[in-house]
């Protein structure tokens, strides 16, 4: 008996420390980066959306990156969802959805495939969406993302902030969003985007009534920055 204990004691820590799941992501060749990419290729991005509030802010941040039939954009959206009851991560891919994924999970994220289909075609030729949930537990759930995004090959990972304004007053998400970003900060496989939204993105120039948008970029130096200097 005290032999299995220490035996179950000692195995788990020399697997986590033995087993480094970034390897299978961060073999993969070059990453691309958009400061680099051709004026008329495809630019693929990746967003990461935890709750529907998240689903605006991206929509936003798609309409702003100006897509044109020359230039497209193929946009993955990764609704991520904390694992509960299983062992096994999953990934449902919507675009390929049969009645054995339409589960209660898939089900929760209708809401915001509809919303990303729609977008879709309004802007049809100019944007490609592509809709997959993740179901992970939180403390492995960078390493899926990162995973996607490398199989993906992505420019650009794109995040929500940890903290949201509504009504002029700060709200401050769970935890565990702020512990993913960092996590992704330091291992994903291409750059890493945080997207902080402060309401309206729009504003109206009275003089010809056209709409312009109000962004900032902080640029302190490095490639990620640079990679948001060029998008």
């Amino acid at each position: 008996l005290i032999a299995l204990i220490w035996l179950t004691a000692a195995s788990n820590p020399i697997v986590k420390f033995l087993y480094d799941p970034s390897k299978s992501y961060l073999s993969f060749t070059k990453r691309r980066t958009i400061e680099h990419a051709l004026s008329n290729a495809v630019l693929p991005l990746m967003a990461c959306i935890h709750y529907e509030e998240d689903t605006l802010p991206m929509i936003n941040c798609l309409e702003m990156s100006h897509s044109t039939i020359e230039n497209p954009i193929c946009f993955h959206v990764l609704h991520l969802v904390e694992l509960t009851g299983r062992t096994i991560p999953v990934l449902i891919d919507h675009q390929h959805e049969n009645k054995a994924n339409n589960t209660l999970h898939s089900k929760h994220s209708q809401s915001i495939t509809n919303v990303f289909k729609s977008y879709e075609q309004h802007n049809m030729g100019n944007v490609m969406v592509k809709l997959y949930t993740s179901i992970s537990p939180f403390e492995t759930m960078h390493d899926e993302i990162c995973l996607q995004a490398a199989q993906k090959r992505v420019c650009m990972l794109i995040v929500p902030f940890h903290k949201q304004w509504r009504d002029g007053q700060v709200m401050e998400s769970a935890h565990h969003v702020r512990t993913l970003n960092l996590h992704l900060l330091r291992t994903a496989p291409c750059s890493v985007g945080i997207l902080v939204e402060r309401g309206k993105l729009t504003r109206n120039n009275p003089l010809n009534s056209v709409s312009f948008y109000s962004v900032g970029i902080v640029f302190i130096e490095g490639p990620d920055d640079r990679e948001a200097l060029a998008y």
